[in-house]
């Protein structure tokens, strides 16, 4: 969680207002993610704001909790740098809905 909620403070590549749910992903093979969690964001922690980074307050979700570290997407075409917006992920493919992987 802590890498996740680290956002730079430009705003070209994450946006002023982030989004209230944030699904994280991971590497998978390819041009594939595995789903980890999903995050609900409570809003910026002012405080630890710096001239470069910004802290989002973050708190583990159990929105797709079914799907954590099963679901796998398909990210062919696009950069792997992340964040995707909403409008960009709902079109990538679910390749499957996998048995969960040993942690």
């Amino acid at each position: 969680m802590a890498y996740v909620r680290e956002q730079g403070i430009k705003t070209y590549k994450f946006p002023k207002l982030p989004p209230r749910l944030w699904l994280d992903f991971i590497a998978d093979g390819g041009n594939r993610g595995r789903f980890l969690m999903a995050f609900e964001n409570q809003g910026e922690s002012h405080a630890k704001r710096s001239d470069e980074h910004r802290f989002c307050h973050l708190v583990a979700s159990d929105c797709l909790a079914a799907f954590q570290n099963r679901m796998v997407i398909e990210w062919a075409g696009h950069t792997i740098n992340w964040p995707k917006w909403g409008e960009v992920i709902s079109g990538f493919h679910v390749a499957e809905i996998a048995d969960a992987q040993a942690s």
